[in-house]
């Protein structure tokens, strides 16, 4: 089956959205479904449930692995996007979408998490991003250069360290 979101996710989106203006960014937990043994895993971290991060605070949760999200599990205001000019790397082939995530938790001013598993990801294990290292997943390294000056043009030095962690990691795992 495809990758697919919980049932009325976006009505409860609307409602946290219009009832919490202020937020940037919903991170949704998911839940990942298949692979060789056709397990259920949940990435989904419990303690954080319902807490709102600031962006740099929520952005070092992510870099050093304490949660996790997938593209497709973020709501973005569509206001903040265009107000701070954040668009996929189309250049790249290969971890664009991490990179565009990044960017926008880093500049956001509030991210909400919610710990339930909205998105269900189907894992195919012969997909090119989940299949052993190829040289075509060295290019998901491409995205660190212009992530680092990102971070230096927006003041977010502070999260440098928690990048680089997190590129080793990728890298290396």
């Amino acid at each position: 089956t495809d990758d697919r979101f919980k049932n009325n996710l976006f009505n409860e989106l609307n409602i946290l959205l219009t009832t919490q203006p202020e937020l940037d960014l919903i991170s949704l937990s998911l839940q990942r479904e298949g692979g060789a043994n056709k397990q259920t895993k949940s990435y989904s971290n419990i303690k954080f449930d319902r807490t709102v991060f600031s962006g740099a605070e929520f952005t070092k949760l992510f870099l050093s692995k304490k949660i996790a999200q997938h593209v497709c599990s973020i709501a973005i205001r569509r206001q903040f996007l265009i107000d701070n000019n954040i668009k996929f790397n189309e250049n790249s082939s290969l971890g664009e979408d991490i990179a565009f995530q990044i960017k926008c938790m880093s500049l956001s001013k509030q991210v909400l998490y919610l710990a339930k598993d909205y998105f269900h990801y189907n894992y195919n294990p012969d997909s090119v991003t989940n299949r052993k290292y190829t040289e075509k997943h060295l290019s998901c390294t491409q995205n660190y250069p212009d992530l680092h000056q990102f971070f230096i043009d927006h003041n977010k030095n502070d999260l440098l360290h928690f990048l680089n962690f997190y590129y080793q990691y990728l890298f290396f795992f």
